[in-house]
């Protein structure tokens, strides 16, 4: 008598354990799923190894976010090494086409200097978009004698990577087309400088066998020379001399390199929903970067790229102390170190190694856009493996109805919460979809910035903003609560609790162990944190 097959199971990959969670939801016993990204790690930094590569060759399916949420590196490994038939989907990406809503990224500039990045504009013409980068390199063209201009970026973890550095024109970066990053940029010295950006469009030829990384060559695309005024009047640039200059003194810029037009131009934010982007001629502008952007450099061998002839290392720590861990270190540097040796710093104004786009790629913190992604992977699910069809389907049911009870959940934690209470104050700004759907504002993003140490004034306008929100609690990923000792100390002497909430990943040691737990975890955070006074999260980060 002939047995019955048992069912092929698929090989499932995804970028994100939360991604995973969702997929395996959906799938079932029909499929073994692999999250690329562990729990606990930042998907907007996690670099992948040998395993993604080796997961993503034997996979049938690829789901990742998309919307430049994932490293670029992440994204180009899965590109270049899934099969040519597996099918990758970005599952935000399929938001509209299953009745999903995307928001524009917002991002709430609270420096109150000006916010300078890189950003690359695709040629309208090109079809490759999805893999297309940008490479820039800058070269001085004028600095202050024995002076250095660098930008670099740093991870959520305090890792600074240098991008642009003018002592070294070989020092590049590679974009994504039709995205940009946030920089911090250091000048060692007050002075005029002048720096000339290069840009250079990769187009693949091909792939390495040995490692699968694409060999591109690079095609020149653009340059032009951008004008920074350090510490000094930037309406004395030599470089604009004889003219009236737009001086870029706050807001959002971006060297931006236009790929069709073949120009380097400065690049701000629109001035009202809908409204075009203003444009400056980098020739007729100049970056203010005031004197009180003075500050210390931060301690540590990783920093060593600040330090020049002006700033010689050997003087950064004359005068070394004990070691001290958690609130003791942080505010052993802040008053003491004297002698440390200090910079001019633009600071990156989200922290973070982000490369993103125009688009808000957190998107699953809407309930509604939770049901989309769910009916995107049924629906790849169903194409690949069509026997299994109804199976899924089944599944799909299921999970929208679980979805839609935890989104039930959260609309009566807020409707809970009075009008004037339903303020959130977080350290990541991934939580404008949670606001938006929920009728939510978003107060502060207050990010304690890992690349340079809190000064005095830093702790004052944090403390005063605070007290003139007038919100209850803080509310911070509880994975990160060791690198936001400061604004967890800040809160407790302004006698504000600080709560968890949950995002980008998944927390096993706080019970939250799938998206469901994401949502159902967040909306009694805001329930208990924003109606009572409510529980602290403990700072470990302290030998007290």
């Amino acid at each position: 008598m002939p047995t019955q097959k048992e069912p092929e199971t698929l090989s499932i990959v995804a970028t994100t354990p939360l991604i995973a969670d969702m997929v395996e939801n959906i799938a079932g016993d029909r499929a073994v799923v692999t999250s690329l990204i562990p729990l606990g790690a930042d998907p907007h930094t996690f670099e992948p190894g040998l395993k993604a590569v080796r997961d993503t060759a034997h996979a049938d399916a690829v789901f990742t976010n998309g919307l430049l949420l994932e490293q670029q590196s992440l994204t180009r490994t899965i590109a270049h090494t899934a099969s040519p038939n597996t099918p990758v989907v970005a599952l935000a990406e399929q938001l509209p086409r299953y009745g999903g809503a995307l928001l524009p990224l917002v991002e709430d500039n609270t420096l109150d200097t000006v916010w300078l990045g890189l950003r690359v504009i695709a040629d309208s013409g090109r079809t490759d978009v999805a893999s297309g980068r940008m490479r820039i390199n800058a070269q001085a063209a004028d600095t202050p004698p024995g002076a250095a201009l660098v930008a670099y970026t740093t991870s959520t973890f305090g890792a600074p990577e240098v991008v642009v550095d003018s002592r070294d024109s070989a020092q590049h970066t590679d974009i994504p087309l039709d995205a940009h990053t946030h920089l911090s940029w250091a000048a060692t010295a007050p002075g005029y400088y002048s720096m000339t950006f290069a840009a250079a469009a990769g187009e693949s030829a091909g792939v390495v066998a040995s490692g699968g990384a694409p060999q591109r060559q690079y095609v020149p695309v653009a340059s032009g020379t951008v004008n920074f005024a350090v510490g000094v009047d930037p309406y004395g640039h030599p470089a604009v001399s004889g003219t009236t200059p737009h001086v870029a003194d706050a807001g959002h810029l971006d060297i931006t390199v236009d790929e069709g037009q073949h120009t380097i131009t400065l690049v701000g934010d629109p001035e009202a929903p809908h409204a075009p982007r203003p444009v400056f001629d980098p020739a007729q502008a100049v970056i203010s970067v005031p004197a009180k952007t003075l500050t210390p450099i931060p301690p540590g061998p990783e920093y060593r790229f600040l330090y020049t002839q002006n700033n010689p290392q050997e003087a950064a720590e004359p005068h070394p102390q004990p070691a001290a861990t958690g609130w003791r270190a942080w505010l052993s540097k802040l008053t003491g170190n004297r002698g440390q040796q200090q910079v001019y710093m633009l600071r990156q104004a989200v922290v973070g190694k982000h490369v993103h786009g125009d688009t808000d790629p957190h998107a699953w913190l809407d309930a509604n856009n939770g049901e989309a992604y769910a009916q995107a992977i049924a629906a790849t699910l169903s194409d690949i493996d069509p026997d299994n069809a109804a199976y899924y389907q089944s599944r799909l049911s299921r999970y929208r109805a679980q979805i839609q009870a935890a989104d039930a959940s959260l609309f009566a934690a807020v409707a809970s919460v009075d009008p004037a209470r339903r303020n959130m104050v977080t350290t990541h700004d991934g939580y404008g979809y949670l606001a938006e759907r929920y009728g939510l504002k978003v107060a502060g993003v207050i990010s304690p910035n890992a690349e340079t140490e809190p000064s005095p004034r830093d702790v004052a306008a944090v403390s005063s903003a605070l007290r003139d929100l007038k919100v209850p609690a803080v509310f911070i990923e509880p994975q990160a609560t060791a690198h936001h000792a400061t604004l967890i100390r800040i809160a407790a002497d302004n006698e504000v609790a600080t709560c968890p909430i949950f995002g980008d990943t998944l927390s096993p040691d706080d019970g939250v162990n799938s998206y469901l737990d994401v949502l159902t975890a967040d909306a009694e955070s805001i329930r208990s944190c924003l109606i009572s006074p409510p529980q602290t999260i403990h700072d470990n980060t302290s030998n007290d």
